[in-house]
Protein backbone atom coordinates (compact mmCIF):
# COMPACT_ATOMS: atom_id res chain seq x y z
CA UNK A 1 0.00 0.00 0.00
CA UNK A 2 3.01 2.52 0.15
CA UNK A 3 4.07 1.43 -3.00
CA UNK A 4 6.50 -0.95 -2.43
CA UNK A 5 5.00 -3.57 -4.39
CA UNK A 6 7.99 -5.93 -4.89
CA UNK A 7 9.36 -5.95 -1.18
CA UNK A 8 5.64 -6.66 -0.77
CA UNK A 9 5.31 -9.98 -3.01
CA UNK A 10 8.69 -11.04 -1.15
CA UNK A 11 6.67 -11.14 1.98
CA UNK A 12 3.46 -12.57 0.57
CA UNK A 13 5.15 -15.37 -1.42
CA UNK A 14 7.33 -16.16 1.96
CA UNK A 15 4.11 -15.71 4.17
CA UNK A 16 2.86 -18.01 1.56
CA UNK A 17 5.20 -20.84 2.05
CA UNK A 18 5.12 -20.38 5.87
CA UNK A 19 1.06 -21.31 5.57
CA UNK A 20 1.82 -24.36 3.05
CA UNK A 21 4.13 -25.47 5.51
CA UNK A 22 1.74 -25.11 8.58
CA UNK A 23 -0.60 -27.10 6.61
CA UNK A 24 1.47 -30.13 5.63
CA UNK A 25 2.89 -30.65 9.45
CA UNK A 26 -0.97 -30.13 10.69
CA UNK A 27 -1.86 -32.74 8.60
CA UNK A 28 0.69 -34.81 9.48
CA UNK A 29 -0.11 -34.18 13.38
CA UNK A 30 -2.68 -34.38 15.84
CA UNK A 31 -5.52 -32.30 14.89
CA UNK A 32 -5.72 -29.92 17.60
CA UNK A 33 -1.86 -28.69 15.75
CA UNK A 34 -4.65 -27.12 13.30
CA UNK A 35 -5.39 -24.53 15.80
CA UNK A 36 -1.28 -22.79 15.06
CA UNK A 37 -2.96 -21.33 12.31
CA UNK A 38 -6.46 -20.07 12.71
CA UNK A 39 -9.05 -20.25 9.41
CA UNK A 40 -9.21 -16.13 9.54
CA UNK A 41 -5.58 -16.33 8.61
CA UNK A 42 -5.72 -18.54 5.97
CA UNK A 43 -8.66 -16.38 4.86
CA UNK A 44 -7.10 -13.19 4.81
CA UNK A 45 -3.92 -14.31 2.97
CA UNK A 46 -6.02 -16.05 0.31
CA UNK A 47 -7.97 -12.74 -0.15
CA UNK A 48 -4.34 -10.49 -0.71
CA UNK A 49 -2.98 -13.56 -2.60
CA UNK A 50 -5.75 -12.40 -5.25
CA UNK A 51 -4.93 -9.00 -4.96
CA UNK A 52 -1.27 -9.55 -5.85
CA UNK A 53 -2.34 -11.53 -8.84
CA UNK A 54 -4.74 -9.25 -10.44
CA UNK A 55 -2.59 -6.47 -9.80
CA UNK A 56 -0.13 -6.29 -12.46
CA UNK A 57 3.44 -4.21 -11.40
CA UNK A 58 5.97 -4.71 -13.97
CA UNK A 59 8.49 -4.65 -11.01
CA UNK A 60 6.53 -7.31 -8.57
CA UNK A 61 5.12 -9.74 -11.41
CA UNK A 62 3.24 -12.86 -9.28
CA UNK A 63 5.54 -16.01 -9.23
CA UNK A 64 2.98 -17.94 -11.33
CA UNK A 65 6.07 -20.57 -13.06
CA UNK A 66 7.14 -21.43 -9.66
CA UNK A 67 3.55 -21.51 -8.45
CA UNK A 68 2.85 -25.19 -7.51
CA UNK A 69 -0.42 -25.56 -10.14
CA UNK A 70 -2.06 -28.15 -7.61
CA UNK A 71 -6.00 -28.97 -7.96
CA UNK A 72 -8.39 -27.45 -5.99
CA UNK A 73 -9.88 -29.09 -2.93
CA UNK A 74 -13.51 -30.94 -3.05
CA UNK A 75 -16.13 -28.79 -2.52
CA UNK A 76 -18.17 -29.36 0.43
CA UNK A 77 -22.33 -29.75 0.17
CA UNK A 78 -22.86 -26.47 1.86
CA UNK A 79 -20.34 -23.93 3.19
CA UNK A 80 -20.36 -23.29 7.03
CA UNK A 81 -19.60 -19.79 6.68
CA UNK A 82 -19.35 -17.08 3.84
CA UNK A 83 -15.74 -16.80 4.50
CA UNK A 84 -15.01 -20.52 3.72
CA UNK A 85 -17.39 -20.14 0.00
CA UNK A 86 -15.21 -17.28 -0.59
CA UNK A 87 -11.62 -19.36 0.21
CA UNK A 88 -13.10 -21.94 -2.48
CA UNK A 89 -13.33 -19.67 -5.07
CA UNK A 90 -10.33 -18.06 -4.71
CA UNK A 91 -8.81 -21.50 -4.87
CA UNK A 92 -10.45 -22.10 -8.15
CA UNK A 93 -9.03 -18.75 -9.42
CA UNK A 94 -5.68 -19.30 -8.50
CA UNK A 95 -5.81 -22.73 -10.36
CA UNK A 96 -7.18 -21.32 -13.16
CA UNK A 97 -4.54 -18.82 -13.39
CA UNK A 98 -1.78 -20.38 -12.76
CA UNK A 99 -2.37 -23.24 -15.23
CA UNK A 100 -3.55 -20.67 -17.99
CA UNK A 101 0.01 -18.58 -17.31
CA UNK A 102 2.14 -21.33 -16.80
CA UNK A 103 1.41 -22.55 -20.67
CA UNK A 104 0.75 -19.38 -21.83
CA UNK A 105 4.93 -18.58 -21.35
CA UNK A 106 5.55 -22.11 -22.57
CA UNK A 107 4.28 -21.36 -25.54
CA UNK A 108 1.37 -24.26 -25.14
CA UNK A 109 -2.81 -24.07 -25.32
CA UNK A 110 -3.97 -25.07 -22.38
CA UNK A 111 -6.21 -27.87 -21.91
CA UNK A 112 -9.69 -27.86 -23.28
CA UNK A 113 -10.26 -30.70 -21.05
CA UNK A 114 -9.43 -27.73 -18.29
CA UNK A 115 -12.46 -25.13 -18.96
CA UNK A 116 -14.98 -27.99 -18.87
CA UNK A 117 -13.47 -29.50 -15.52
CA UNK A 118 -14.12 -25.49 -13.71
CA UNK A 119 -17.05 -25.20 -15.45
CA UNK A 120 -18.43 -28.56 -13.47
CA UNK A 121 -16.89 -27.07 -10.43
CA UNK A 122 -18.33 -23.75 -10.73
CA UNK A 123 -21.52 -25.74 -10.55
CA UNK A 124 -21.19 -27.56 -7.67
CA UNK A 125 -20.21 -24.24 -5.86
CA UNK A 126 -22.79 -22.65 -7.25
CA UNK A 127 -25.46 -25.22 -5.42
CA UNK A 128 -23.56 -25.55 -2.00
CA UNK A 129 -23.31 -21.42 -2.11
CA UNK A 130 -27.09 -21.30 -2.68
CA UNK A 131 -27.78 -23.33 0.48
CA UNK A 132 -25.68 -21.25 2.36
CA UNK A 133 -27.34 -18.53 1.29
CA UNK A 134 -30.98 -20.11 2.62
CA UNK A 135 -29.20 -21.02 5.86
CA UNK A 136 -27.97 -16.82 5.99
CA UNK A 137 -31.43 -15.76 5.56
CA UNK A 138 -33.50 -18.24 7.37
CA UNK A 139 -31.50 -16.85 10.29
CA UNK A 140 -32.34 -13.11 9.95
CA UNK A 141 -28.53 -11.90 8.60
CA UNK A 142 -26.82 -8.84 10.03
CA UNK A 143 -25.81 -6.18 7.55
CA UNK A 144 -22.03 -7.35 7.14
CA UNK A 145 -23.27 -11.17 6.80
CA UNK A 146 -25.93 -9.50 3.46
CA UNK A 147 -22.82 -7.36 2.20
CA UNK A 148 -20.27 -10.80 2.68
CA UNK A 149 -22.80 -12.69 0.39
CA UNK A 150 -23.03 -9.70 -2.47
CA UNK A 151 -19.41 -9.69 -2.72
CA UNK A 152 -18.79 -13.22 -2.90
CA UNK A 153 -21.67 -13.08 -5.81
CA UNK A 154 -19.66 -10.52 -7.26
CA UNK A 155 -16.41 -13.00 -6.81
CA UNK A 156 -18.51 -15.83 -8.78
CA UNK A 157 -19.50 -13.82 -11.73
CA UNK A 158 -15.99 -12.61 -11.99
CA UNK A 159 -14.49 -16.00 -12.12
CA UNK A 160 -17.01 -17.17 -14.27
CA UNK A 161 -15.94 -13.99 -16.72
CA UNK A 162 -11.89 -15.10 -16.46
CA UNK A 163 -12.63 -18.89 -16.98
CA UNK A 164 -14.36 -17.46 -20.10
CA UNK A 165 -11.42 -16.59 -22.30
CA UNK A 166 -10.56 -18.52 -25.32
CA UNK A 167 -7.73 -20.58 -25.14
CA UNK A 168 -6.10 -18.86 -27.77
CA UNK A 169 -6.67 -15.40 -25.41
CA UNK A 170 -8.93 -13.15 -27.88
CA UNK A 171 -10.20 -10.63 -26.21
CA UNK A 172 -13.52 -10.72 -28.43
CA UNK A 173 -14.58 -14.09 -25.96
CA UNK A 174 -15.45 -11.72 -23.82
CA UNK A 175 -18.29 -10.46 -25.71
CA UNK A 176 -20.41 -13.45 -24.70
CA UNK A 177 -20.17 -12.04 -21.29
CA UNK A 178 -22.24 -9.19 -21.55
CA UNK A 179 -24.83 -10.66 -18.69
CA UNK A 180 -22.08 -11.87 -16.60
CA UNK A 181 -20.68 -8.24 -16.43
CA UNK A 182 -24.30 -6.74 -16.10
CA UNK A 183 -25.18 -8.82 -13.04
CA UNK A 184 -21.30 -7.67 -11.37
CA UNK A 185 -22.65 -4.10 -11.48
CA UNK A 186 -25.81 -5.03 -10.63
CA UNK A 187 -24.59 -6.18 -7.35
CA UNK A 188 -21.78 -4.20 -6.84
CA UNK A 189 -24.61 -0.91 -6.89
CA UNK A 190 -26.53 -3.15 -4.65
CA UNK A 191 -24.02 -2.96 -1.78
CA UNK A 192 -25.09 -1.00 1.27
CA UNK A 193 -21.96 0.65 1.64
CA UNK A 194 -22.19 2.20 -1.51
CA UNK A 195 -25.91 3.16 -1.97
CA UNK A 196 -25.50 6.73 -0.13
CA UNK A 197 -22.55 7.62 -3.16
CA UNK A 198 -23.88 9.20 -6.16
CA UNK A 199 -21.74 8.18 -9.15
CA UNK A 200 -23.21 11.45 -10.90
CA UNK A 201 -21.51 13.57 -8.34
CA UNK A 202 -18.04 12.76 -8.28
CA UNK A 203 -14.07 14.29 -7.92
CA UNK A 204 -11.42 13.10 -10.05
CA UNK A 205 -9.12 14.92 -7.59
CA UNK A 206 -10.13 13.30 -3.90
CA UNK A 207 -7.76 10.87 -2.44
CA UNK A 208 -8.76 7.24 -0.86
CA UNK A 209 -11.07 8.30 2.23
CA UNK A 210 -10.78 4.74 3.16
CA UNK A 211 -8.95 1.30 3.25
CA UNK A 212 -9.48 -2.41 3.47
CA UNK A 213 -8.10 -5.70 3.05
CA UNK A 214 -11.61 -7.50 2.63
CA UNK A 215 -12.79 -8.97 -0.63
CA UNK A 216 -13.58 -5.08 -2.59
CA UNK A 217 -15.06 -3.98 -5.49
CA UNK A 218 -12.16 -2.06 -7.11
CA UNK A 219 -11.12 -4.86 -9.29
CA UNK A 220 -14.39 -5.92 -10.72
CA UNK A 221 -15.06 -2.79 -11.66
CA UNK A 222 -11.77 -2.50 -13.09
CA UNK A 223 -12.73 -5.90 -15.05
CA UNK A 224 -15.67 -4.90 -16.09
CA UNK A 225 -14.52 -1.25 -17.87
CA UNK A 226 -11.42 -3.26 -19.41
CA UNK A 227 -13.26 -6.38 -20.66
CA UNK A 228 -16.63 -5.21 -21.30
CA UNK A 229 -16.81 -3.39 -24.46
CA UNK A 230 -20.39 -2.08 -24.32
CA UNK A 231 -20.15 1.58 -24.38
CA UNK A 232 -23.29 1.99 -21.44
CA UNK A 233 -21.71 -0.34 -19.46
CA UNK A 234 -18.08 0.10 -19.21
CA UNK A 235 -19.03 3.56 -18.47
CA UNK A 236 -21.41 3.11 -15.70
CA UNK A 237 -18.64 1.01 -14.17
CA UNK A 238 -15.97 3.97 -15.04
CA UNK A 239 -18.40 6.81 -12.70
CA UNK A 240 -18.83 4.24 -10.17
CA UNK A 241 -14.95 3.31 -9.65
CA UNK A 242 -14.05 6.85 -9.60
CA UNK A 243 -17.11 7.80 -6.99
CA UNK A 244 -15.18 5.32 -4.50
CA UNK A 245 -12.24 6.81 -3.16
CA UNK A 246 -10.79 3.77 -1.50
CA UNK A 247 -8.07 1.88 -0.89
CA UNK A 248 -8.33 -2.32 -1.33
CA UNK A 249 -5.42 -3.64 -0.41
CA UNK A 250 -2.77 -2.55 -3.84
CA UNK A 251 -6.05 -1.46 -5.41
CA UNK A 252 -5.99 2.50 -5.35
CA UNK A 253 -10.06 3.22 -6.95
CA UNK A 254 -8.57 6.42 -8.43
CA UNK A 255 -5.47 4.91 -9.76
CA UNK A 256 -7.18 1.78 -11.58
CA UNK A 257 -10.32 4.61 -12.91
CA UNK A 258 -7.42 6.17 -14.35
CA UNK A 259 -5.67 3.05 -16.12
CA UNK A 260 -9.20 2.10 -17.07
CA UNK A 261 -9.88 5.08 -18.28
CA UNK A 262 -7.12 5.22 -20.71
CA UNK A 263 -7.96 1.90 -21.85
CA UNK A 264 -11.34 3.01 -23.01
CA UNK A 265 -9.71 5.35 -24.87
CA UNK A 266 -7.14 3.50 -26.41
CA UNK A 267 -10.14 0.96 -27.90
CA UNK A 268 -12.37 3.74 -29.34
CA UNK A 269 -10.08 5.88 -30.80
CA UNK A 270 -11.05 6.81 -34.20
CA UNK A 271 -14.56 5.03 -33.73
CA UNK A 272 -17.79 7.23 -34.48
CA UNK A 273 -21.33 6.20 -32.86
CA UNK A 274 -20.04 3.40 -31.17
CA UNK A 275 -23.61 1.19 -30.19
CA UNK A 276 -22.35 -2.32 -28.77
CA UNK A 277 -19.11 -4.20 -28.28
CA UNK A 278 -19.03 -5.18 -31.78
CA UNK A 279 -18.32 -1.66 -32.85
CA UNK A 280 -14.85 -1.96 -31.74
CA UNK A 281 -12.66 -4.56 -33.70
CA UNK A 282 -10.46 -7.46 -31.47
CA UNK A 283 -7.57 -5.85 -33.47
CA UNK A 284 -8.25 -2.78 -31.20
CA UNK A 285 -9.25 -4.50 -27.91
CA UNK A 286 -5.90 -3.82 -24.85
CA UNK A 287 -4.90 -7.54 -24.04
CA UNK A 288 -3.26 -6.87 -20.89
CA UNK A 289 -2.43 -3.69 -18.63
CA UNK A 290 0.67 -3.03 -16.84
CA UNK A 291 1.74 -0.67 -14.31
CA UNK A 292 4.85 0.48 -12.66
CA UNK A 293 2.82 2.69 -10.02
CA UNK A 294 5.29 5.81 -8.25
CA UNK A 295 2.57 6.32 -5.08
CA UNK A 296 4.26 9.25 -3.66
CA UNK A 297 4.48 10.99 -6.62
CA UNK A 298 1.04 10.07 -7.32
CA UNK A 299 2.29 8.74 -11.10
CA UNK A 300 1.38 5.59 -13.31
CA UNK A 301 3.88 4.52 -16.28
CA UNK A 302 1.31 2.31 -18.11
CA UNK A 303 1.89 -0.25 -20.70
CA UNK A 304 -0.66 -1.62 -22.69
CA UNK A 305 -0.65 -4.50 -25.05
CA UNK A 306 -2.42 -5.33 -28.27
CA UNK A 307 -3.03 -8.60 -29.91
CA UNK A 308 -4.69 -8.85 -32.58
CA UNK A 309 -3.45 -12.13 -34.00
CA UNK A 310 -2.63 -14.91 -31.86
CA UNK A 311 0.25 -15.73 -34.32
CA UNK A 312 1.80 -12.26 -35.13
CA UNK A 313 3.74 -10.14 -32.49
CA UNK A 314 2.40 -7.89 -29.46
CA UNK A 315 1.94 -3.98 -30.31
CA UNK A 316 2.19 -1.83 -27.00
CA UNK A 317 1.18 1.91 -26.03
CA UNK A 318 2.85 3.82 -23.17
CA UNK A 319 1.59 6.80 -21.20
CA UNK A 320 2.47 8.30 -17.75
CA UNK A 321 -0.70 8.72 -15.81
CA UNK A 322 -1.49 10.83 -13.03
CA UNK A 323 -3.68 10.10 -10.06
Amino acid sequence: MAGNFPAAQMHLQNGLCILSESQKSSSESQPISRQVMPDDILHTFSRIDFQAMFFNDSRAFYPFSTTPMSEPGPIPSTFSSIAQAQHHLFEHFKWRWVEEEVYHDAGIQPRPLSQSWLRSRLTTWETSFAALQLCQREGLPTAEMKHGLIITQIYYELLTVVSSRSLARMEISFDACYANFERMLTLIESLPVLLDSDPATIDKSVSPKSVSFEWGVIAPLFVIITRCRDPRLRRQALARLYSLHRLEGVWDSLGAARVAERVVEIEEEGLENIRTADDISNEKRVADTYVVVEVDQRMIFLTCTIKSDPEGPLETKSDVIYF
